[in-house]
C-alpha cells in the first residue's frame, strides 16, 4: 500500500509572509535542489505593499535535500530583488539532455492593478549541478509575455518548450461593479540549441471571460503535445500541438472541474501516464474570488494520453484555505513531490498574510490504488 504525507517546506513569517512557485531538479548524486519566491515584507523601492501580494516585492531562494524531499537545509539567495524591480517571480529549474541545468526567472518592473505589465525574462546555465550558475542573459522572446510558474519541458526531440502568457490590456483592471477584466491568451516558445536562442509559436490561443491563462505542457508518447489552461469556464480547458508546439488546436474542456486557478500537467516517467494537479471544486460565479474556491487540491492520472482521467485523489483540502500555483517532480526512485502554495482565506477572500510553500510527497502506488 502506498503512502502520502504533506509537510510544510518553508512556512511564512512577518518577515517573509509568501513563499511560492517551487521548481525542483534533481541532481547527478540524488539529492534535490529547490528554487522559490520569497516574498519580504520591506520594500527595496520604499513602495509599501499588502503583505504578500502579486506585487510584493522578492528574492529567488534555493535549498536542497538530501532525503528525498523530506527536509532541506543550505538556504541561499539565488537572485535578489532589485531596487528598479517590483519583484522576481517564476523561478524554473530543468535539466537538460546534455547534464546542464537551465534556471530561468523574471524581473517585473510594473506590476499594479489597472496598468499594463512590464517584466523581463532571463535564463541561466549551471554545469556544475547547480553549484554555480552562468551570467544572466535576457530571454527576449518573454518580453511583454508571462511565464507565469508555468515550467519549460525538453522534448524526446531535444526542443525545449516554455509555455507562456500574455495579458491583454491593464493588469488585474475591473469593471465597475469591482469584477477583473482583464484578459489573457496562452501559447509557447521553443529552443532547438540547449535554450541559447527562441522562438515564438504561431498560434496563440483565446477563451471568453478572462481567456487562456497559465498553459503547462507535456509531451505524449506519440511525440504530440498536451497543454491544460487555467479558464473562467468551469473546468480545465487543454489544446494538444501535432507539430512539436508550433501550431495548436482550439482549446476544449477537460471535464474536469475547476474554478479559475493554475493546473499542472506532468509526464510519469516510470509509466508514461499523464499526472494533473488541480482545484477539484466547483465552478461558482458567485464566489468573491477566481469563481470558486481552490480546495481541495488534487491529482489524477491518465493512461489514454489525457482523454480522460482516472484515480482522483486529494492531496489537501481545508474550507478555510486555498492551495494554489502547483509544481509536479517525480524522482529517480518513483516519489512523487507536489509542491503548492497555502493561504489563509479572510471572509472568503485572499488572506494574503500567511502564506507557507508546502509539499505532498507520495509513491507511485499511492497514486495508482
Amino acid at each position: 500500500m502506498g503512502s502520502m504525507q504533506i509537510l510544510t517546506l518553508v512556512d511564512a513569517t512577518s518577515e517573509f509572509p509568501r513563499h511560492d512557485s517551487a521548481s525542483i531538479v534533481e541532481l547527478n548524486d540524488g539529492s534535490l535542489m529547490l528554487v522559490w519566491m520569497e516574498h519580504f515584507r520591506a520594500s527595496t523601492t520604499g513602495k509599501t505593499h499588502a503583505p504578500g501580494a502579486d506585487h510584493a516585492p522578492s528574492n529567488i531562494a534555493c535549498m536542497t535535500s538530501t532525503d528525498g524531499g523530506y527536509t532541506w537545509a543550505d538556504r541561499r539567495i539565488l537572485v535578489e530583488n532589485d531596487p528598479s524591480d517590483v519583484n522576481i517571480h517564476f523561478p524554473c529549474l530543468l535539466r537538460l539532455q546534455n547534464g546542464d541545468i537551465l534556471f530561468y526567472y523574471q524581473r517585473r518592473h510594473q506590476i499594479a492593478p489597472g496598468q499594463p505589465q512590464v517584466s523581463t525574462a532571463y535564463v541561466c546555465r549551471s554545469g556544475d549541478e547547480g553549484a554555480t550558475f552562468s551570467a544572466p542573459i535576457e530571454h527576449t522572446v518573454i518580453r511583454g509575455n508571462d511565464m507565469s510558474g508555468n515550467r519549460p519541458v525538453q522534448l524526446s526531440s531535444g526542443r525545449i518548450i516554455l509555455p507562456i502568457g500574455r495579458v491583454l490590456g491593464d493588469w488585474c483592471a475591473t469593471t465597475e461593479s469591482g469584477q477583473l477584466r482583464d484578459h489573457s491568451i496562452a501559447s509557447c516558445c521553443y529552443s532547438d540549441d540547449d535554450g541559447r536562442t527562441w522562438t515564438e509559436a504561431e498560434t496563440w490561443l483565446d477563451l471568453p471571460l478572462r481567456g487562456c491563462m497559465e498553459p503547462s505542457v507535456a509531451e505524449l508518447r506519440d511525440r504530440r503535445l498536451l497543454m491544460t489552461l487555467r479558464t473562467d469556464l468551469g473546468s480545465v480547458f487543454r489544446s494538444r500541438s501535432c507539430d512539436q508546439g508550433l501550431t495548436w488546436s482550439r482549446p476544449q474542456t477537460t471535464g474536469l472541474r475547476a474554478p479559475e486557478s493554475m493546473p499542472k500537467l506532468k509526464r510519469i516517467p516510470q509509466t508514461g501516464d499523464l499526472m494533473i494537479v488541480w482545484n477539484n471544486s466547483e465552478y461558482d460565479p458567485k464566489w468573491p474570488t477566481h469563481y470558486g474556491k481552490r480546495t481541495p487540491l488534487s491529482v489524477a492520472i491518465s493512461d489514454d494520453e489525457g482523454e480522460s482521467w482516472r484515480n482522483v485523489r486529494p492531496l489537501e483540502t481545508d474550507p478555510d484555505y486555498e492551495f494554489t500555483n502547483p509544481s509536479c517532480n517525480v524522482t529517480s526512485r518513483g516519489t512523487v513531490i507536489i509542491t503548492y502554495l497555502a493561504s489563509k482565506m479572510e471572509s472568503g477572500r485572499f488572506g494574503r498574510t500567511h502564506m507557507p510553500l508546502k509539499a505532498a510527497i507520495a509513491d507511485l502506488d499511492w497514486l495508482y490504488e
